[in-house]
């Protein structure tokens, strides 16, 4: 379960998040072989956000 300040969907099932800029679960998603799961309120949902080639996308986005 990683945190997020938004998110958007990529139009294949899955979700971009925003983060805080940092880098952090960016870096450390990569290395765990799980899905990858989120929580968020209806305001932190968005059309699009800036997503980065090194961006990890969510798998599952629980509402």
């Amino acid at each position: 379960l990683v945190p997020g300040i938004a998110f958007a969907p990529d139009g294949q099932g899955r979700f971009y998040r925003m983060g805080r800029g940092k880098g952090f679960y960016d870096r450390l998603l990569p290395i765990l072989n799980c899905p990858i799961a989120a929580v968020s309120f209806p305001f932190r949902e968005m059309d699009s956000i800036p997503v980065d080639a090194w961006d990890r996308k969510v798998d599952y986005l629980f509402k």
